[in-house]
């Protein structure tokens, strides 16, 4: 992973509940919860089986309590874990807004690019034309100096006889 990915990933999961720790309750509840259903289903049957032992109904009531108690743990752990992956979901939808206008600048970034790369083009194809008018241009002025220096040279033989 890059160092970038890294540095999102570490604050990406600073900000959200630890998932070890919500699957530690799970498993908890969800461990005592069996326990305590089957002893609710004994205290269940020993209790209606003999309704006037008030020892079965004290016993049957802790049960039932202890059920109900679990149950709202349960209930919040679930909380918690909607509420953890509802502000994933929003760090997420966040994020990808954020990416979706990244990827509308480095378009409109990219056509400017392309932009500047043909006008470099364009320059640099200019630069090549001025140098071949400059050379013709030197090449001219050469001869048309080496053609003064021959009539010269010719006028010069002429005039002397």
């Amino acid at each position: 992973m890059s160092e970038l990915e890294t540095a999102f990933m570490d604050a990406f999961i600073k900000d959200l509940p630890d998932p070890n720790k919500m699957a530690f309750n799970l498993n908890s509840t969800k461990e005592q919860f069996t326990s305590a259903l089957d002893d609710f289903k004994k205290y269940y049957i020993l209790h209606h089986l003999s309704p006037e032992s008030s020892e079965y109904a004290q016993l049957f009531a802790n049960i039932k309590g202890q059920i109900q108690v679990l149950n709202s743990q349960l209930f919040t752990t679930t909380n918690e874990i909607e509420s953890a992956t509802s502000q994933a979901n929003q760090i997420l939808n966040d994020l990808n807004n954020d990416i979706n206008a990244s990827k509308i600048k480095n378009t409109a970034l990219k056509q400017k690019l392309n932009l500047v790369e043909a006008s470099k083009n364009g320059a640099s194809e200019m630069n090549k034309n001025y140098k071949t008018m400059y050379h013709l241009q030197y090449f001219s002025n050469f001869t048309m100096l080496l053609g003064i220096f021959i009539a010269a040279f010719i006028t010069h033989k002429v005039f002397k006889k």
